[in-house]
Order: structure tokens, then sequence, then C-alpha cells
């Protein structure tokens, strides 16, 4: 009971779409019909500017902590099972039935469960992904380095079985779903941190 409890909590709070209620509040847009048409942080920054996109990657992440602080409130700090609300916050955003399943991808949603879990290790591969975006000007590298480096650290840190599989599942659904920013940073043709900063 308590699992089908998690998977509910986390996979409900992942369906509220920042970037889409943003768009249609102040501008009257449907986020997902412009850029990238892409429901997320930086498909936000670049149809709307970095004040929306950092407004939306606050929302979307701390969606994931949050389910993550309800479900291991209401199971005694059961950490398998706060890390499986941030999965499926994960999972409802990408995935949100109430936007006919087209959401973002899910990297600011896992940064929430990095703060969720371990806000140590939230640090560390928060300062890797700026650090790397701000060197290479390609926001995709900095992201896919987390995606490779979270479960490690988890692993590292001695999290259950259950806790590291869920993790490396969310970081390999938010890789399939940035395939195409990483196809595009290979080509050149990606959006880089400079040209979108400050629209």
């Amino acid at each position: 009971m308590q699992y089908i409890l998690a998977i509910i909590i986390g996979y409900l709070l992942g369906n509220i779409q920042a970037s889409f209620i943003l768009g249609k509040f102040f501008r009257n847009i449907d986020i997902r019909k412009q850029g990238t048409t892409n429901a997320g942080a930086s498909n936000a920054v670049i149809v709307m500017g970095w004040k929306f996109g950092v407004a939306t990657f606050f929302i979307d992440m701390l969606k994931a902590a949050v389910a993550m602080w309800i479900v291991s409130y209401l199971t005694n700090g059961n950490t398998d099972l706060a890390v499986l609300a941030g999965v499926m916050a994960v999972v409802g955003h990408i995935y949100p039935v109430f936007m006919n399943f087209k959401g973002g991808k899910g990297i600011a949603s896992i940064m929430g469960i990095m703060i969720g879990l371990n806000g140590f290790l939230a640090i560390i591969l928060y300062a890797t992904i700026i650090l790397t975006t701000v060197i290479t000007n390609y926001l995709s590298l900095g992201e896919l380095l987390i995606l490779i480096l979270f479960p490690l650290g988890v692993y590292l840190l001695g999290y259950s079985n259950f806790t590291v599989l869920l993790i490396i599942f969310a970081c390999l659904l938010s890789a399939y779903k940035l395939r195409g920013n990483f196809s595009r940073t290979l080509k050149g043709t990606e959006a880089k941190l400079s040209d979108v900063l400050f629209k």
C-alpha cells in the first residue's frame, strides 16, 4: 500500500507543468507549440526568457523534492519509498497524463531528487552542471555529466540497490528524452548558453 501511495503522490505532483502554466498565464501561449516544443525549463528560457526559465526550473525541481519529503514523512523516513516518489515525479513530468503525456525531459526534477536524497551530493552535482555548462557553453553537456555521476554517487554513498536502480532508471529515461539535444550538441547546432541567457 505504501508503494502505491508513493507512486501516486509522486506522479501527480510531477504532472504540475510549470512552463505550460506560466506560458498560459503570462504570455497566453502553449509552450509545447513554441521553440523546441518541450515543456521544460530550457525551452522556457528560449521562448520566454531566463526569468521564466529559472522559475520553471525551481518549480519542476521542487515538485520532486516535495514528493520525497511528503512520502518520507508518511512512511517514517523510508528512503526507498521517498526516492520512488521522486522518480515517479520525474515520470509524471515527462509523461503527464493531464497534458496527453507530452511534458519535459526530467532534468530539473532529477535535480529535485538530489535535494530530497542528499544535500551534500546535490551541492557537488549542482556545481558540476554549472561549471560544465559555463566552460563548454552547452547545457546539454552538463546535463549528460550529472546523469552519469548521480547514479554513481548514490552507489558509492551506500544507498540500497532499490534506490540505486530507481536513480539509474530516472537518469536513463531523462537521457532518452535528451537524445536529440546530445545529437545537436555533437553537430554544433544545439542552442548555446550564451545564445539564450539574456533573451
